[in-house]
């Protein structure tokens, strides 16, 4: 059989839409001719690329009905006459519609989400470690806070209970001062006990430079004895207990001076500006 009799069934052929007689016949011319084979290659590549490519689409219906026609038309003849088979009828091959592809822009779309994602996460994570931050921040002054007004509650403590314990000691006893000199309007009240110290206030010292301190005094055996040198506050007054120095048993006067700070004078430096006697 001449190859241009089986021209139009290859691609029939490919994909399966020819009848049992006529697949026959083409199968023994297709295995004589390397042409047909050549073509069905080909054919069978195309239809399994359209086949990967798209999605199933249901077939013509002109294509159907010439498929039938042509299969129907082919049966009707004498299959023993030695009548070369008719030319089969071409048809053609059904077209898949162009689809547009959405996978670079899906692609790209979801990049844009992923990297909108990642950059809102990180703009949470940060105002949360910056609000983490400031609480720290805000947890450390507290802290801080808190910490220098319990040690100065605690100072408060000790001081007003040596306070308390000088007042209430057995042997204590009571000095009035008066100022005079320079601190004229001044007066004070010491309490001392030769065993738990002395207690001092004044009130209305005058305001004296940041190189010079006020320095209590007791006379004791006829000598002045240095206790502590001190400041006033801004208002003039002054509140505070010290120990006794040691070996002082016994006190007769209570006297206050102008002295070089920050520590005093080893001896008065004249005027007393406060004095009160036992």
């Amino acid at each position: 059989m001449a190859h241009e009799q089986f021209e139009d069934a290859v691609a029939s052929y490919a994909i399966d839409a020819l009848d049992p007689a006529d697949r026959q016949a083409f199968e023994t011319h297709l295995s004589t001719c390397a042409q047909c084979q050549a073509e069905l290659a080909e054919m069978r590549r195309v239809v399994a690329g359209i086949g990967m490519a798209t999605e199933p689409v249901a077939p013509p219906a002109m294509l159907k009905a010439r498929t039938i026609t042509y299969a129907t038309g082919q049966s009707g003849h004498d299959r023993g006459s030695e009548r070369a088979p008719a030319r089969a009828v071409p048809f053609p091959q059904p077209k898949a519609a162009p689809r547009p592809s959405f996978v670079p822009w899906l692609v790209a779309a979801a990049s844009v989400v992923i990297a909108l994602a990642s950059g809102l996460y990180a703009w949470s994570l940060r105002s949360r470690v910056t609000a983490l931050e400031e609480i720290a921040t805000a947890a450390s002054a507290q802290a801080d806070r808190l910490r220098k007004e319990l040690m100065s509650l605690r100072t408060d403590s000790r001081a007003l209970y040596q306070t308390v314990s000088i007042i209430t000691a057995p042997d204590a006893r009571q000095v009035v001062l008066k100022g005079q000199a320079t601190a004229a309007g001044a007066s004070g009240r010491a309490v001392w006990s030769p065993t738990r110290g002395i207690v001092f206030n004044a009130e209305q010292l005058p305001s004296i430079t940041p190189d010079r301190v006020y320095q209590i005094w007791v006379i004791a055996g006829g000598k002045p004895v240095g206790v502590t040198a001190f400041r006033p506050a801004p208002n003039g007054s002054a509140s505070l207990t010290a120990l006794l120095p040691a070996g002082v048993t016994t006190v007769t006067a209570v006297a206050v001076t102008n002295e070089p700070g920050p520590n005093g004078s080893a001896t008065p430096t004249m005027p007393i500006l406060m004095i009160g006697t036992q």
